[in-house]
């Protein structure tokens, strides 16, 4: 795993965490998929896709997270 990769992994699960616990399993899900899909495969493009796919994940949960406070 490329450290981009694992800071993507942190920083979305960071992300998710901080989510109201009834959206945390989808949320984990898709990172999850995200997971699976970087496993199953070999290279760095993957990696740097893998990492991008979770960086947009963290986006749109912290999003979510900042509208669930904003309510």
């Amino acid at each position: 795993m490329s450290e981009n990769l694992i800071q993507a992994v942190s920083d979305a699960v960071s992300q998710v965490a901080q989510l109201p616990i009834e959206q945390q399993p989808a949320a984990f899900g898709k990172i999850r998929e995200v997971l699976e899909a970087e496993l199953n495969s070999n290279g760095l493009a993957n990696s740097l896709d893998a990492a991008s796919a979770l960086a947009v994940i963290s986006e749109s949960t912290s999003a979510a997270a900042n509208s669930q406070l904003g309510n």
